[in-house]
């Protein structure tokens, strides 16, 4: 970061267009943290060492050569990729992917023939938030995966939660014949197949527009390929054998009473009925992994059961489209993720418990009554949603950057919503919309407005603490004087029903934001709205209230300032237009009086 008059000058020699240019071994002994922030940093030099790469934020950190690093890597989100296609293009040690991040091997069409995590006991760990392994293009690879070849350590480690999508980019035709991923060893070295599958939370991505989701299977001379299935115009659900992976591509309504079982369930835009009966999905027993695919579809039987064995439902991007009415049972928690939406709008309270977790895309908790998420807790992984429309009675998690989206429902359990990353520069989750949280709520995160401005009600104890910020969205030129506005009406509003509410601390208040990008521009835009003092209720508090403080930013322009005014338990954000254009010196002062409130 340069500051001010600082400058960085690179000689014209230095720069790799230069005729005979050659970089430098870029030497790492200790573990280094990259934060890509949204952008791509390309490393052109070769790079070996003892340390690792450990990459977060979302862009890419591009690889173009030799990499002989020995320590672990890291992916914890966006992407990490190479464009070698022989030797160890991310080392040789252990690789992990979590919150979403992507492990890519990119071709320009040369043969890619690699290894990825090759060292003497090294392993691919699939972390708790998941994540995927990427074939860009459609030439051939050969990648082998691992260093154990002793038939006993397993080469591909999964922590708690933890998923792996395999994107070949030839398409799902193409994983185990031109495009190859292996495992490294025999027996135990390699993924377990069961019913013709290897366990679902590692599942393939095809390359349609929606990323539609495909069950796995393995073998020593092809690697990893799309798994058999049973169709639906072949065979009907009532007569579907219990080992079968089954695809459901039409309408089947299941007769009354009916319990058909399947190995695997894959609805690939069809829909699954029966009033009254029932859909048993995997073995059932402890420890086991239950997989259901959601490519766009329905399942509105009166029941839906893993049993005993975790629940894993991928879902595509299908525009929304994949809905679960039925109600779940399960007692080992379901794990969520694939980059589409997904609904369950049945009470799960009674039938479905153990954790939740949103790995990915979103899940909307629907329904009217009782629970959708059942009664255990739910946790919102990075870059994922939990949108509550309904009613949702465990506790709730917020990871970092993961987002719980009030749309008029009520979460009744308490609430959690992560601060900024301390060990990784992840943003902290995410709270908007609209709605009640009834449960004891803590925030260290950010709120702000969903798509519409809304009002988000706490009616149970509440503390915002840490780096918790609330970001202000006006997103029409109205203000309280104007009868059709109000909090939550065209601005985004929190009201606090409990007098035990506690805002901020004296060294690290809550933080204000102003955001005018729902608008034609900020207060400097020259919109007569802004030559006239305004008045807009932020939060609304319970007699006798805790403490609270307050801090504002980007509060001071050209034509005027903000400030936040305190009475009879409300707390107002005022605009006072200038009489003249605000100097610089005079709007620093203005933020600075802001800040210390």
């Amino acid at each position: 970061m340069l500051w001010q008059g600082q400058a960085w000058a690179i000689s014209q020699s230095a720069l790799p267009s230069t005729s005979g240019y050659e970089p430098s071994t870029w030497t790492i002994n200790q573990p280094k943290v990259i934060n890509t922030n949204g952008g791509t940093l390309t490393v052109v030099a070769p790079i070996s060492g003892l340390g690792g790469l450990h990459k977060y934020g979302e862009g890419t950190l591009l690889l173009t050569n030799t990499n002989q690093l020995i320590g672990h890597n890291t992916v914890g989100a966006g992407t990490l990729a190479s464009t070698r296609t022989s030797g160890t293009p991310f080392g040789s040690f252990r690789v992990t992917v979590t919150n979403g991040g992507i492990l890519e091997l990119r071709s320009d069409g040369a043969t890619v023939d690699v290894q990825i995590a090759s060292g003497s006991l090294a392993t691919f760990v699939i972390g708790s938030t998941g994540g995927a392994l990427q074939l860009s293009g459609s030439g051939n690879y050969r990648v082998v995966i691992g260093g154990n070849d002793d038939g006993t350590l397993t080469n591909i480690v999964r922590n708690s939660g933890g998923t792996l999508v395999i994107v070949p980019g030839g398409g799902m035709a193409q994983l185990g014949l031109t495009q190859q991923v292996f495992v490294a060893g025999t027996g135990a070295n390699l993924p377990i197949v069961m019913n013709g599958i290897v366990a679902p939370y590692i599942l393939g991505e095809d390359d349609d527009a929606a990323s539609s989701g495909k069950f796995l299977t393995y073998s020593p001379s092809g690697g990893f390929a799309s798994a058999a299935t049973v169709s639906s115009t072949d065979v009907s659900i009532n007569d579907v054998p219990a080992d079968a992976v089954y695809e459901v591509v039409d309408s089947q309504a299941v007769e009354s009473g009916g319990v058909p079982q399947v190995a695997a369930l894959e609805v690939n835009g069809g829909a699954i009925t029966g009033g009254d009966a029932s859909i048993l999905v995997g073995s059932q027993a402890s420890g086991d992994a239950a997989g259901l695919i959601m490519n766009g579809g329905s399942i509105a039987t009166a029941r839906l059961s893993f049993g005993a064995a975790e629940g894993l439902i991928y879902t595509n991007a299908s525009g929304g489209s994949s809905q679960i009415t039925a109600a779940i049972e399960g007692s080992a928690g379901l794990t969520i993720f694939g980059p589409g939406t997904l609904t369950l709008s049945a009470d799960s309270s009674g039938t479905l418990s153990g954790l939740v977790r949103i790995n990915g895309g979103t899940l909307i908790a629907g329904g009217t009554g009782g629970s959708a998420t059942g009664a255990g807790e739910v946790l919102v992984s990075y870059a994922a949603t939990l949108e509550v429309a309904g009613t949702v009675t465990g506790a709730v998690v917020v990871g970092e950057s993961g987002t719980l989206f009030m749309n008029g429902g009520t979460v009744s359990g308490p609430v959690t919503i992560a601060a900024t990353g301390t060990d990784s520069p992840a943003p902290g989750g995410i709270l908007q919309g609209s709605g009640t949280i009834s449960g004891t709520t803590s925030i260290s995160g950010i709120i702000q407005s969903g798509p519409q401005a809304g009002l988000i009600t706490f009616t149970g104890e509440t503390t915002m603490t840490g780096d918790a910020s609330f970001y202000w969205q006006l997103q029409k030129l109205v203000d309280d004087a104007d009868p059709r506005a109000g909090p939550g009406i065209y601005w985004n509003a929190l009201q606090f029903n409990s007098p035990d509410t506690n805002l901020g601390a004296k060294n690290a208040p809550l933080w204000l934001f102003l955001d005018f990008s729902a608008l034609d521009g900020d207060p400097d835009g020259g919109n007569a709205f802004w030559k006239k003092p305004h008045t807009w209720t932020l939060f609304t508090y319970a007699a006798d209230a805790g403490y609270f403080w307050l801090a504002g930013e980007n509060f001071s322009y050209q034509s005027g300032s903000f400030n936040t005014v305190f009475d009879n338990w409300v707390v107002s954000l005022e605009w006072k237009p200038a009489a003249s254009p605000q100097s610089l010196p005079e709007r620093w002062r203005a933020n600075a009086r802001a800040r210390s409130r």
